[in-house]
């Protein structure tokens, strides 16, 4: 339920909030792989790159870094992705990634936002 009201949040434009909706869901949950894809899509959608590329550290130890680098490559990561430390990001995911990013295309649970 949390989820879906960060979720909400999000299409209303309260981007602290949805972040707050998923902190709170994260501490009932802390084994489900999507609310950490949703924590990316929301620290992206705020531009904190921080926050963003601790997110997406945590996605990549719960997956690979495949799953990362192709969420990373999602449409709604794009500004971030444009940034000059999101180049840098792009590439270190994409040389831990190597291979295993056409490998394993079916491994990112898509992200709700």
């Amino acid at each position: 339920a949390l989820r879906e009201l960060a979720f909400q949040e999000v299409l209303r434009g309260d981007y602290p909030r949805a972040q707050h909706l998923l902190n709170r869901a994260l501490r009932a949950n802390p084994d489900w792989t999507p609310l950490y894809l949703d924590a990316v899509a929301v620290a992206a959608l705020r531009w904190r790159m921080d926050e963003t590329r601790e997110w997406l550290g945590e996605v990549e130890r719960r997956t690979n870094p495949a799953t990362a680098l192709r969420l990373l490559r999602e449409p709604a990561l794009a500004g971030i992705r444009r940034a000059r430390e999101g180049q840098a990001l792009e590439k270190e995911l994409a040389a831990r990634a190597g291979a295993a990013a056409a490998t394993y295309p079916d491994l990112l649970l898509a992200p709700k936002f």
